[in-house]
This record gives C-alpha cells, structure tokens and sequence, in this order.
C-alpha cells in the first residue's frame, strides 16, 4: 500500500530532477531549482556505489527501499553496498566505462578508468567511484575519493586529457540532457564575493557555474534522451 502511494506521489515527475535531504524527509526539485514534491518521513539511502544505480536515487522509509528514477518510484530489495574484491577489482563504472584496481582488487593496484578495454585514467593514493560521459560526448565527469575519504569530483575531455578538478570538496552526481554537469558543492562555488553551499550545473567548456538548489542530494534521469 505504502508503495501505492509513494508512486501517487511522485507521478508525472521530468525525466531528470533532484532528490535532496532535508530535515523532514526528502525534497523532490526539478533542474531549474523549483520544488516539485516532498517525501516526508523519506531519506535518502547512500549506502550502495554510485555506479550501481546510475539513473536511480535509492530511498529508505522505516526499513522499505525504494528506487525513485525514469519509471517512477517502485520498493526494491537494499543494496548492501561495495563492491566484491576479485583479482583486478574491475566493475561498471557505468557503461560503457569500467573500473579496476583499488581498492576493490585483492592486490594493491591503481585505480584505472577504461572505456572498452583502452585506458583512460589511472591513479594512485585514492580510487575513481564512477565516470560518465557528456551527452555531446566531449567530457568526462568524474568523482576521485581521496585519502581520508576526501571527495573531489573532476572534469576531463572525452579522452581523458585536460583533468582538472571542480572545487576541493565537490560529489559528481552526472550531467543534465544540455549537457552540464550536475556537481555537489558542500562549501559553495566562488560566484564574485557570494558562496552557497549546495547544487550547482557546470558548463565543462566555460566553467560557469549555476546555482540550482541548496542541501545536497542525489540526481535521476538519464542524460541521454529516450
């Protein structure tokens, strides 16, 4: 029943938004920052890798998941989170990408980005979470998490060259279907004199920075129209 009407709830949402946290549960908001539906009693449910759900936000109310994406919002079994260890550590990075080494392979190796089996990136003193490819496909947006856990989420060119990073403290959550890349920026984005913490949209060429919502959270939808 729950379900039924988490489903009621969120109908007829646009192929892209963000599900942000807030004190009462979940705040539903489109990609121009205008509020569209909140989930009360609702959080958002981090514990599975980024690349395991790309399009979907993951959703937790009492002990039921649910997964909030382009069919709506339907309960699903939890995602325990991680990857399993194998020799090369290699998983989805998503599609068409992949990702190997640390910390997921049984032997210390550099964390390594491939797209069809040419690679693309490769680091050590941390690991890549997930890449994901520009609409036009020129870029790359991508999240690194760093020693202590530090996050930093970078943009690049298609092949890889002209790394560079977003801010210091920065969450990759993917690219809008224009073509700009979602960033979550927890201390805010240097604007003149002005910084607010929260989401913004980069253009990967210019390096603009938009302003969308405040909080942080989670982006659904494909980039790539169906």
């Amino acid at each position: 029943m729950l379900a039924v009407v988490v489903a009621a709830a969120v109908a007829a949402l646009p192929p892209q938004g963000l599900a942000t946290r807030a004190a009462a549960g979940v705040v539903l908001v489109d990609m121009q920052g205008h509020v569209l539906r909140r989930l009360d009693g609702f959080r958002l449910d981090e514990v599975a890798e980024p690349a395991s759900r790309p399009r979907e936000v993951l959703l937790r109310k009492g002990s039921v998941s649910y997964a909030l994406g382009p069919r709506g919002v339907r309960p699903v079994p939890r995602l325990r989170g991680g990857w399993p260890r194998t020799a090369t550590g290699c998983h989805p990075g998503p599609a068409p990408f992949t990702i190997c080494g640390y910390p997921w392979s049984r032997r210390a190796r550099p964390s390594t980005i491939y797209l069809r089996g040419r690679k693309v990136l490769s680091r050590r003193n941390g690991y890549w979470r997930s890449v994901e490819l520009s609409p036009d496909r020129r870029s790359l947006l991508l999240q690194w998490s760093g020693e202590c856990e530090a996050q930093t989420a970078y943009l690049a060119r298609a092949d890889g060259r002209g790394l560079r990073p977003v801010g210091t403290e920065s969450v990759a959550l993917g690219w809008t279907r224009s073509g700009l890349a979602v960033v979550d920026l927890p201390r805010g984005a240097c604007a003149g004199a002005a910084r607010r913490p929260g989401i913004y949209l980069f253009d990967p060429q210019t390096r603009h920075a938009a302003f969308v919502y405040r909080g942080h959270g989670r982006l659904w939808g494909s980039a790539f129209a169906r």
